[in-house]
């Protein structure tokens, strides 16, 4: 679990300071991102603050590779925006330029049980 938290944090950081360096894009070919910044009612720049936000604790999934897409791999976020549970994938990008948020949309369905793997406790079930 240490490793896993390392890998994380190791990312979150990379991404954070590249995108303190080189700004956001984000992909809005997907509607669901649009849809879900008018559903939460958030002012543009406010995407960028919540991806600042990000830390290990928000850990989903990841990495993923998606070599027909990115060159680096991407990373899936997950965070409660007034009540409602959004989910984020985001990647490094290529170098030089921008980090990128593939997607920013409202989950379809709340997990249950997330592995949170920032933390090494178990759950009364051995989890």
């Amino acid at each position: 679990m240490k490793e896993r938290t390392e890998e994380i944090e190791k990312f979150l950081h990379a991404f954070h300071a590249k995108q303190k360096n080189f700004g956001l894009i984000e992909l809005h070919n997907a509607a669901n991102n649009l849809q879900t910044k008018i559903s939460l009612e958030l002012q543009p720049d406010e995407l960028s603050a919540i991806l600042n936000s990000l830390n290990c604790s928000n850990y989903l999934t990841g990495p993923i590779k998606e070599p027909q897409h990115f060159i680096t791999p991407s990373w899936v976020f997950r965070k409660r925006i007034k009540q409602l549970e959004v989910h984020i994938k985001i990647t490094l990008g290529i170098p030089k330029a921008p980090v990128v948020c593939i997607f920013f949309k409202i989950a379809e369905a709340a997990i249950l049980h997330p592995i949170n793997a920032c933390y090494e406790e178990k759950s009364v079930y051995g989890w």
